[in-house]
């Protein structure tokens, strides 16, 4: 299923960090991305946070948590693969 919403910037430090807020029907939350660079390798710190937002979502929560879950840390596998690239 698609449900839509924003996702915006809140916080940049270019090549280190930066922040997303995402806000949709369901859910609220944010994601953060830390760039640490330890001699010839980069440290890389990816968090998420999720809020349930109304009634239903609190009833689907665990089922969009698990969702959500299972695809995120292929999701940043990929994306610190794309760094190297």
């Amino acid at each position: 299923s698609t449900h839509n919403g924003i996702a915006r910037r809140t916080a940049v430090l270019e090549g280190r960090h930066m922040t997303m807020e995402i806000d949709t029907d369901l859910i609220a939350g944010q994601i953060a991305v830390a760039l640490e660079p330890d001699g010839d390798h980069t440290g890389v710190t990816v968090e998420m946070t999720m809020l349930s937002k109304g009634l239903m979502s609190v009833v689907l929560f665990p089922v969009i948590a698990g969702a959500v879950a299972s695809g995120f840390g292929q999701t940043v596998e990929d994306f610190v693969g794309g760094l190297t690239d």
